[in-house]
């Protein structure tokens, strides 16, 4: 009998991990939707991200709320973002698990034995600005519903574990994928200048600059879909992005719940701005003396210890 996906099969037969997350979602049950058991059956990576991003805020004080009726110009209005930080400015966090796509766009599996595979994948890539894209339109409803208002913080909680196999491997290149994904950088070459005596140097390392993909359309051929994200005029709503790829078994790690392993990456053309060290966890991207036109990547470890 089919009992869920495989990542559901896995959680429920390892006891210590499965122990582990069903103490995570008491925490977490009154403000999770109704649905969420029976989703986490056939959508566990989704669901285990957004159980996992709570305990992230919540342990870095952020106390994240999930106010599922709100009243707008006297109205009641039902749905909202998966979580609200309450303050000033309000900060609203959606969160997106990316798959691997389907048809021609599917990126490939891992394959059994020794091979050679990218490490900065087109296609991979296509998956990420998909499901940032999708939540850019989410937010897009919420703020045309007047759930979201203005000068609110708008944050997308992406998850890319299961996208590639070697999506985070980039980040050994010096740059995160999201980083990548949403600055608009794709190739990572390293300069090198031969000397008089047959030897050479290496005076430093450069990123390609790319701002489109291509995604393939069985009935009208290739399209070119942005991968500059954050400097384009319609995402302007959506303020940072938080990366990660956390699986079931970081429940079972205290320091992966404080948030280790986590991206942060502003957006330059934000409307509403967050605020650098909002979040005490991951390490925080963003662009430094931005004109509107050019700035220069700068990057921040975390800047605090979460509480526990």
């Amino acid at each position: 009998m089919d009992v869920g996906s495989a990542e559901y099969q896995s959680c429920r037969g390892q006891a210590h991990v499965r122990a582990a997350i069903e103490e995570a979602f008491a925490a977490y049950a009154p403000i999770a939707d109704v649905d969420y058991v029976d989703a986490f059956r056939t959508r566990t990576t989704q669901r285990l991200w957004e159980l996992f991003t709570f305990h992230v805020l919540r342990r870095d004080g952020k106390d994240p709320a999930s106010p599922r009726r709100h009243t707008v110009d006297d109205r009641v209005v039902e749905g909202g973002p998966d979580f609200l930080l309450q303050g000033s400015p309000r900060v609203w966090v959606e969160c997106v698990a990316s798959g691997p796509g389907e048809g021609e766009n599917r990126v490939a599996p891992m394959p059994d034995g020794f091979g050679t595979y990218a490490v900065v994948d087109p296609k991979a890539d296509l998956r990420l600005v998909t499901s940032v894209d999708e939540k850019r339109k989410k937010f897009d409803g919420y703020r045309s519903r007047g759930i979201v208002q203005d000068g609110d913080v708008n944050v997308v909680a992406l998850h890319a574990r299961d996208v590639h196999p070697f999506v985070d491997a980039s980040a050994e290149l010096g740059v995160p994928v999201y980083v990548r994904m949403l600055y608009g950088l794709g190739a990572y070459y390293e300069r090198v200048v031969p000397v008089g005596d047959g030897s050479v140097i290496f005076p430093g390392a450069e990123w390609e600059r790319r701002i489109v993909v291509e995604k393939r359309r069985d009935e009208h051929g290739v399209i070119e879909v942005g991968t500059a994200l954050f400097f384009e005029e319609r995402y302007a709503q959506v303020s940072a992005l938080i990366g990660g790829m956390p699986g079931a078994r970081a429940f079972l790690d205290d320091d992966e719940l404080r948030g280790r392993g986590l991206v942060i990456v502003h957006n330059p053309r934000a409307k509403a701005p967050l605020p650098r060290g909002f979040f005490g966890f991951g390490a925080e991207y963003w662009v430094e003396g931005w004109d509107g036109t050019r700035g220069t990547l700068a990057v921040r470890e975390a800047t605090r210890d979460a509480p526990r």
